[in-house]
């Protein structure tokens, strides 16, 4: 008995290779279910274009190889004319849409005429490319899962160290006061401003001790990253007191200190005394997603709650790799507001910023005693708001923004 034909599966795997692959190289940025929307979309889409081929060819091995050849011309698109961009005034002139889109369509065209025609089953062929499309994706699906199986650890060795402060030693006052954390990441203090931008802020500094804020004079962070020096500072401790595993070998060690600003010595004996949490925080990774009041201000959320047409970052990211870039190039978003340039790179952060603000005032009217923890973004680079609040049109594209992370804004 003569064993089945294999079956080409392998335009499904090939279709969800650059959404997984995308999504593994940036896992530490991205909210859970980020790629749920694009992956749907792709395996729809590809289910599509591969019946449309086979009611063509009347051939599941014919019409797999037509769909693959197109996935192939679908996702490089964005990526070939990047790289025209770095050449010369022939590569750039090549790369403009009115030139390139026709190039993509003779290619596919004619392409796909010699498939149709010249094809012939050959069982081997659509073996080695279902080994090949499962060989792609073992390396996304490896970094989705360890990232996730090391979030599960960390949660279940519970690295939290309570050092010499119990909860239980604990007396609270008659009547507590509400406590504000209100973090102005990289905020500078008044010499370096005036050293570095030539901006005095010793008004404001005056401002503050007339209103008796203390004001530390030269003052240092402990460490050079946020997920750092906020972890340090929340559990009143150094990190090579608290943790062995300190200092991190890289990036892929941050989702400790990450779950250390989340559960902390400080919140925790607060909430001991019977305060309440309050998280609105504009990084992400840091957010207190289970304190007792949470405002949400992922870019997805902020922009449905003001009945905005909205695609993710990490969608527009893959969309702009893909033949779709020309539309992601005259922004078919609507936009939040119209004072937001057209196509503007940091659409998203503006956006949470003023939603960010709108929200303080609800806060103060929560009734106490209430820990609150505020985290604004505008001082740490990049610069996107003027001294006044509006918008700086062309900002500056810092230089590790480039390449397949998502823009890593913070940290």
């Amino acid at each position: 008995m003569k064993p089945p034909k294999p079956f080409p599966f392998y335009p499904l795997l090939f279709a969800i290779f650059p959404v997984l692959s995308l999504l593994g190289h940036n896992i530490q940025e991205l909210e859970a279910g980020a790629a749920n929307r694009s992956l749907l979309v792709v395996v729809i889409g590809t289910l599509l274009v591969w019946g449309l081929w086979g009611l063509v060819t009347r051939s599941w091995a014919k019409s797999a190889l037509l769909t693959a050849f197109f996935l192939l011309l679908f996702y490089t698109y964005g990526g070939v004319q990047n790289l025209s961009h770095g050449g010369n005034n022939f590569a750039l002139f090549i790369g403009a849409n009115y030139i390139l889109l026709p190039i993509w369509t003779i290619v596919w065209v004619d392409g796909s005429y010699l498939i149709h025609k010249k094809f012939r089953y050959q069982e081997n062929q659509i073996k080695i490319f279902n080994a090949l499309s499962i060989f792609l994706l073992i390396m996304p699906i490896f970094q989705v899962v360890s990232y996730h199986v090391k979030m599960r650890d960390i949660s279940m060795d519970g690295i939290l160290q309570d050092g010499n402060f119990s909860p239980a030693d604990l007396v609270s006052p008659q009547n507590p006061p509400d406590i504000y954390l209100i973090v102005l990441d990289s905020y500078t203090r008044e010499d370096v401003l005036k050293e570095m931008y030539g901006l005095d802020n010793q008004p404001f500094v005056n401002a503050l001790s007339n209103l008796g804020f203390y004001v530390a004079p030269c003052s240092l962070s402990n460490y050079s990253h946020t997920p750092l020096s906020l972890s340090s500072m929340l559990n009143m401790d150094y990190h090579q007191n608290m943790d062995p595993a300190f200092p991190p070998k890289g990036y892929n060690d941050l989702p400790r200190y990450y779950e250390l600003v989340k559960h902390n010595v400080v919140r925790a004996n607060l909430e001991a005394l019977g305060y309440k949490t309050v998280s609105i925080v504009a990084y992400q990774p840091i957010v207190w997603n289970d304190a007792d009041v949470y405002y949400p201000t992922d870019p997805e959320y902020v922009a449905s709650k003001k009945g905005v047409s909205y695609l993710t970052q990490f969608e527009r990211m893959l969309g702009r790799k893909t033949v779709l870039k020309p539309l992601f190039d005259i922004a078919i978003n609507r936009q939040y507001n119209l004072t937001i340039p057209s196509n503007y790179p940091y659409e998203d952060q503006v956006r949470i910023h003023w939603y960010l603000f709108e929200k303080l005032n609800e806060i103060i009217e929560i009734p106490g005693p209430k820990f609150v923890f505020i985290h604004i973004n505008i001082p740490h680079p990049p610069f996107y708001f003027h001294a006044d609040g509006s918008i700086i049109e062309n900002p500056k594209i810092l230089s590790w923004e480039g390449g397949d992370s998502l823009e890593r804004l913070n940290g």
